[in-house]
């Protein structure tokens, strides 16, 4: 039990760090409003990886990864290291 714990507060560090990745890009890479979106989008998927659902937790991520590569290498920058902490998760 006590390294699903660890790696709950590991995922509730970075998805703090997501955040304030993707608020720290530059307004011509993303809007506010897409600022918002992504953030939505990251609190949701955290949530989902904390019920244990793989399989949503999965397709939320891969909805995820879409938007961010249409949005642009920045963006994908920014939040690949806890997508890939996610996928782990997910996978294991």
């Amino acid at each position: 039990a006590s390294s699903t714990a660890s790696a709950s507060a590991s995922v509730t560090v970075s998805v703090t760090q997501a955040i304030e990745s993707i608020n720290n890009l530059l307004d011509n890479v993303l809007s506010e409003e897409e600022k918002e979106s992504l953030e939505e989008k990251i609190t949701s998927l955290e949530l989902m990886a904390k019920s244990g659902d793989k399989e949503k937790t999965s397709k939320k991520l891969g909805s995820i990864l879409k938007y961010i590569a249409d949005k642009g290498i920045e963006v994908g920058i920014a939040l690949l290291p806890y997508l890939g902490q996610i996928s782990k998760m997910v996978q294991g």
